[in-house]
């Protein structure tokens, strides 16, 4: 009996032990799987001033801490019977309504203030001029308030271009496509563009702020061209010969690499010899040049210049030999006792600019 009942045991043990194992491997497969998932940790804000009659998620919760799929909740409306013109939201009504928008509160830890007391204002629209009126462009990184997020965009591109002259063109790709159509208020943007290459398929890192205060930073990419004047030949040009200002002509272009951009002035080709035959159409790039002195020592030249705001021409001496855009001395006046020695810049065949003292 006592036999039996030990095999029995023996058995119903040897029948309780796999199931204790298949029930420890079922533990350490699925609890890392909670384990493991992702928790956004939000955080009430004390109070949130809202401009108009919405009211969105992202007035009331800093979304710094969510991942990508909540945080694109912040846009969410809530959804209230009346819309007084202020009221207080606790933690309750705030989870209801991230539920109510979609989110798992399972993943959703949500801290900070204990109310959130909202105070809604009426304020008209910002007109484009005033918008305008506050950029700042002459820093591609700097906080840059505008209609929307692509309008930001486009005016770091524009300050960033400026030296480059002509206009530039933007075509933005997929990635972050979702957040250009955000507008300033309530939110600002700080564009930081990522990289070297001006030209060509760019990255631009751009931090989302709303009442002063980070709410996430994506990656926004976009295709930039340059379109400019350039210098381009009329007809086909012999290698070895000298540039003549008939030889050349101006035509608008584009591009997608500084590389490629090609001279901008004439002066800049007049004179120079070329090292490689060009075609009618053409443009005309400085490494198709061989330097070549446009002004040389003790030879005539025009010499330009402004006293007050009149513009000044007379004629001079050069006293160096050198090309175009390198700094020369030149002597101007008649006689020895009226002879005065000015420093410029060569600007063109026999021409200096010279500089103000």
């Amino acid at each position: 009996m006592n036999k039996k009942s030990k095999i029995k045991n023996g058995k119903w043990e040897m029948l309780r032990e796999p199931a204790t194992w298949s029930l420890i491997v079922i533990l350490t497969i699925v609890v890392p799987a909670v384990a493991d998932a992702p928790v956004s940790r939000l955080k009430l804000k004390p109070t949130a001033v809202v401009h108009g009659a919405t009211v969105r998620l992202g007035d009331v919760v800093d979304f710094a801490g969510a991942d990508e799929k909540l945080a694109a909740l912040a846009e969410k409306p809530i959804k209230l019977d009346t819309t007084p013109a202020a009221f207080t939201l606790d933690h309750e009504d705030v989870l209801r309504q991230l539920h109510q928008a979609g989110a798992n509160l399972s993943f959703v830890l949500l801290s900070g203030a204990a109310t959130c007391r909202v105070q809604l204002e009426s304020s008209p629209a910002p007109s484009p001029d005033s918008d305008a009126s506050s950029l700042r462009t002459d820093d591609p990184a700097a906080i840059i308030r505008s209609q929307t997020l692509a309008d930001a965009i486009r005016l770091s591109v524009a300050a960033e271009l400026k030296s480059l002259g002509g206009t530039p063109e933007v075509a933005f790709e997929a990635a972050g496509r979702d957040f250009l159509g955000l507008t300033s208020p309530p939110w600002d943007f700080l564009v930081r563009p990522a990289g070297r290459e001006k030209l060509g398929l760019r990255e631009f890192r751009v931090t989302i702020r709303r009442d002063g205060q980070t709410q996430r930073t994506v990656s926004v990419f976009a295709r930039v061209q340059l379109t400019r004047s350039v210098i381009v030949a009329r007809k086909p040009l012999a290698i070895g010969s000298f540039v003549k200002r008939e030889d050349v002509g101006v035509e608008s272009r584009s591009f997608e690499s500084e590389k490629e951009i090609g001279l901008a002035t004439v002066e800049q080709v007049v004179g120079q010899q070329l090292k490689r035959f060009l075609q009618a159409g053409e443009m005309v790039k400085a490494v198709d040049l061989k330097s070549t002195p446009l002004v040389e020592r003790s030879r005539p030249v025009t010499v330009l210049g402004a006293a007050g705001s009149v513009n000044v021409r007379m004629a001079g001496t050069a006293l160096d030999t050198a090309g175009y855009g390198e700094t020369v001395r030149v002597r101007v006046g008649e006689g020895r006792k009226q002879w005065r020695e000015l420093r410029g810049v060569v600007t063109g065949l026999g021409t200096v600019r010279v500089e103000e003292d």
